[in-house]
């Protein structure tokens, strides 16, 4: 993922830290998904099956968005697509988005269709 998702994370008042900021650019993807449970962040990744896969060794994890977009304007804007979307579908449940993300993926296609379900399930083929 573009570093540049911190950033725009941070302009829309949340927390975040890239693997780049927490000096792991070149750490494994069980490394990375460890650092973001202790620090109890959702994984923004383009990398779907492995992730889904280290989140169902879980029993509780923060939650996953995926990303299906390629070069850096196309993942920020899918990104933020799909922070509009976990925004609004966990205002309709009286949820905070991040409770709402607990054991949840986010699908953020490059058209801005996103769609979301339990860690369980597969998400669509992209």
């Amino acid at each position: 993922m573009t570093p540049e998702i911190e950033a725009v994370a941070h302009a829309r008042g949340l927390e975040a830290v890239s693997n780049r900021s927490r000096g792991m650019l070149r750490a494994g993807d069980p490394a990375v998904f460890v650092a973001a449970l202790r620090g109890d962040f959702v994984v923004v990744t383009e990398n779907h099956m492995d992730y889904l896969a280290l989140a169902r060794t879980r029993e509780l994890t923060p939650g996953l968005i995926l990303l299906n977009a390629s070069g850096v304007a196309r993942q920020v804007s899918a990104f933020c697509a799909a922070l509009d979307y976990i925004e609004r579908v966990a205002a309709s449940v009286d949820e905070s988005p991040a409770d709402w993300c607990m054991n949840r993926w986010t699908y953020a296609a490059s058209s801005h269709r996103c769609t979301h379900g339990w860690t369980h399930e597969d998400p669509p083929t992209p």
